[in-house]
């Protein structure tokens, strides 16, 4: 196949998948990316012009190669997105499942993914699972190793599994999930700039056991690695992409007398998104 079949198989996809009317040029690029085989160790895409699409991007490249490559693939079975803030959690969940939803009307990428996996003809072809602190691990990514899995978690739950000690499993699970984990899958540290700590372990065990992984932060912190993409030129001249990019962003402070309404007001308007950061867990309900 050539690149321009692959091209098209994207342009054509991509929209069907993620609900936009047409691709960045860095998600198409990412797209080659995947399919070469070369798996940027760092992607910075500035806030708001769709860094969660990398999902979107994995995914269609693994429908690609289920479709086209039947003796070796690329491109991992299973995603797993670690980013450490809970509510960031729940919404990229929300994003994988989603994506779900989009799959089962599509029946070229049912039929593309549902290759590579032994299931039931009740399940999705796409597993979805969140690990995180009063979060019930639903096992549909350790279910079927064969099985496209997105895995959404946080530091804690992903390092501990990944290190064979993992919080909440029993001593016969430790090794079945670091194996899924550090195996045919590719591990993306959202918000990297915020969990150094977790990026240099990915870095660590990356050079021991070839764990593939992706620092992926609008300000990223490396000096001297390569960063993905090299340049914006290209899409600064989508003029949706421009505009997002260049938007002016400001920061207002407000003192009120009573923070607590003025906050729930905030939060009630359906117009906005209200974010509350706290100093600790305990004042969290106040």
């Amino acid at each position: 196949m050539s690149s321009i079949d692959e091209a098209r198989f994207f342009g054509h996809m991509f929209p069907a998948l993620s609900g936009v009317e047409k691709a960045y040029h860095w998600q198409e690029q990412l797209f080659f990316h995947f399919l070469e085989g070369r798996t940027p160790a760092q992607v910075s895409v500035p806030t708001g012009l769709g860094k969660t699409s990398v999902m979107d991007v994995w995914l269609l490249a693994l429908a690609w190669e289920s479709q086209h490559r039947t003796s070796v693939r690329l491109t991992p079975t299973r995603l797993v997105w670690v980013v450490d803030r809970r509510a960031v959690v729940d919404q990229a969940t929300t994003e994988a499942e989603s994506l779900v939803r989009r799959i089962s009307e599509c029946a070229e990428l049912r039929d593309a993914l549902s290759a590579l996996c032994v299931r039931g003809d009740a399940e999705p072809v796409l597993a979805v699972s969140t690990l995180r602190g009063e979060f019930a691990d639903n096992r549909e990514w350790s279910r079927d190793p064969l099985r496209p899995a997105i895995i959404v978690g946080t530091v804690d739950m992903v390092g501990s599994r990944l290190l064979f000690s993992g919080y909440g499993d029993s001593i016969r699970r430790r090794a079945l999930h670091a194996g899924l984990l550090g195996n045919d899958a590719l591990i993306v540290n959202d918000e990297a700039h915020l969990t150094p700590a977790f990026a240099a372990l990915l870095s660590q065990v990356s050079g021991m056991s070839g764990v593939r992984s992706m620092l992926l932060s609008a300000t990223p912190r490396g000096e001297g690695a390569f960063i993905f993409p090299e340049t914006m030129e290209d899409d600064l001249a989508n003029p949706v992409f421009e505009k997002r990019y260049r938007a002016v962003k400001r920061l207002h402070l407000c003192e009120h007398e009573e923070p607590k309404k003025e906050l729930l007001r905030l939060a009630s308007e359906p117009a906005g998104r209200t974010l509350v950061f706290t100093r600790s867990p305990k004042t969290r309900g106040r």
